[in-house]
């Protein structure tokens, strides 16, 4: 795939991204909006906060030539726990622009939050996709089969 940056500024998060980053409601954090084509497509929006501790070499530049994971930190093998939560979401007029959909098409809408091994959060992703160009396929090592490492289902059900 290829990328374009769209944002890449020090901003104030919002209050439940700096929360769950472990940042005070009024701290900044590297805020990186960018898209990935496939043949010219966009195939994925990809929205993500890194505090400013583990952002010091996330730049334009840097992404050229390292993946996002090196800069913040140092390869895949320094990340830890990833968790994640997936949903279908309508795009609303910035992902579907983004993604050269109609507004409210359904979307696949991916929050990630990664952990490095030390158990500090690193990084907040949410990954927009369109069904039309991308599906999401999990595969799980025979020795992590477990309901718990497969993966679980919560159910938002209100009275």
């Amino acid at each position: 795939t290829t990328m374009q940056i769209l944002l890449l500024e020090v901003q104030r998060c919002p209050a439940a991204i700096a929360g769950s980053l472990g940042l005070l409601d009024d701290e900044e954090a590297l805020h990186l909006v960018r898209t990935r084509s496939y043949r010219s497509q966009p195939v994925t929006l990809l929205d993500g906060w890194i505090p400013m501790g583990f952002a010091k070499a996330v730049t334009a530049k840097a992404l050229e030539r390292k993946s996002l994971h090196e800069l913040i930190a140092g390869g895949f093998q320094q990340l830890g726990r990833v968790a994640q939560s997936v949903n279908a979401a309508l795009a609303d007029p910035v992902v579907a622009h983004a993604l050269d959909i109609e507004v409210n098409s359904a979307t696949l809408k991916i929050d990630r939050l990664v952990h490095n091994r030390d158990g500090a959060p690193v990084h907040n992703l949410t990954i927009w996709t369109t069904p039309l160009r991308t599906r999401l396929v999990l595969e799980v090592a025979a020795d992590d089969i477990d309901g718990y490492n497969v993966g679980r289902l919560l159910h938002d059900v209100r009275d």
